[in-house]
């Protein structure tokens, strides 16, 4: 894709932890960038705190309240000229019915936006923010049980999460519901892509457990967002170092340009091939709980601020060698660099740190 052909682009989700880091990325290569949102003061706040970095016009906030009704980005796709579409519900708290909270929202709300983006001819692609848990398949990870010599299972972006849609509708699990949710969600992106003869062409990425540093408005350690909520137990102090599900992991700025490359650096698909293309951003180390309480427990910086930062748990112990990752196409083909666990665990661990002191804990 030639970069001065995108002057405009559409954010979904801007005010969000991935969103808001693509947001800056795009202003970063002097993109112009309207983002959308479904909480007027939270857009608001993104507003006043782009407008004290940016310049002005550059960026713009829209609200777009349900995201499943028909037209519901029919204003916004007006004028731009390629879109990123990072917006999606979560699976937390307590949920009474996954079809109509998680699922069928994130299916019509992809459907949505590239329905509304196929009425613009001048929009030449769309990058939809999916995520492993459409590509992970349980049945091909090892347990730490596992007998010694088994070959660990690389997912690649070929791979697809099994899940049928009754057991992601029908489960009592949440994570079951929102992995369903991200698959199906991605597979009605590329199958309208596929089956519409639409100017535009699809890239999506599917990256794992997402840590970093935030960049949209913050308030209270509180509202932190899900992925870091663990990382600010262990620097404000917990009783044990929980459990992780999965040890792949990316961090959400080398993501946010994962993005914008896929935006700007992707050559074009053809009509005929490469129409809709995939790719997993994660990092080439493992990533436990556990490992981030051991380099937060080594950080000199850390120490006089208070003296149980993080429990020892069980300080050392290996990563469980359940699967791998091939996160070397986005490296390849984007040119992006993967930070390493500690630049992301220490940079993150001193914004909650400087949050905490800012809040009185």
């Amino acid at each position: 894709m030639n970069p001065s052909t995108i002057q405009t682009v559409l954010v979904t989700g801007a005010t969000g932890f991935i969103g808001a880091h693509i947001v800056d990325a795009l202003l970063a290569r002097e993109v112009k960038v309207i983002g959308t949102a479904r909480s007027e003061a939270k857009a608001s706040a993104m507003s006043v705190q782009r407008a004290q970095s940016t310049n002005e016009g550059k960026f713009n906030m829209l609200l777009t309240g349900d995201l499943t009704k028909p037209g519901a980005f029919d204003e916004a796709v007006k004028g731009v000229d390629a879109i990123i579409h990072a917006a999606s519900p979560l699976a937390g708290g307590v949920l009474s019915n996954f079809e109509q909270e998680i699922i069928d929202p994130a299916i019509q709300g992809t459907l949505s936006i590239l329905k509304s983006a196929s009425k613009h001819p001048q929009i030449k692609r769309v990058v939809v923010t999916s995520s492993f848990a459409s590509v992970i398949d349980d049945s091909k990870v090892l347990s730490p049980s596992s007998p010694p010599g088994i070959k660990k299972y690389t997912f690649t972006a070929a791979d697809w999460n099994p899940i049928k849609y009754l057991e992601a509708i029908e489960t009592q699990e949440n994570y079951v519901a929102y992995r369903g949710s991200k698959k199906y969600a991605e597979e009605a992106a590329i199958k309208f892509v596929e089956n519409n003869e639409t100017t535009f062409d699809l890239v999506t990425l599917c990256p794992p457990m997402v840590f970093g540093p935030w960049a949209h408005p913050l308030d209270s350690l509180s509202e932190i967002n899900m992925s870091n909520e663990k990382i600010r137990d262990l620097v404000l102090g917990t009783d044990s170092i929980p459990t992780s599900r999965v040890t792949a992991w990316v961090d959400v700025r080398d993501l946010a340009q994962a993005h914008v490359a896929a935006l700007l650096n992707l050559p074009p698909g053809t009509q005929t091939q490469d129409r809709t293309r995939r790719y997993i951003p994660a990092a080439p180390e493992k990533f436990t709980y556990q490992l981030a309480a051991d380099i937060l427990r080594k950080e000199p910086e850390f120490e006089d601020w208070a003296p149980n930062i993080v429990v020892k748990g069980n300080e050392g112990a290996p990563v469980p060698e359940l699967f791998d990752v091939d996160g070397t196409p986005v490296a390849k083909d984007f040119g992006v660099t993967y930070r390493s666990l500690k630049e992301t665990v220490v940079d993150t661990a001193r914004q909650i740190r400087a949050q905490a002191l800012k809040e009185g804990k």
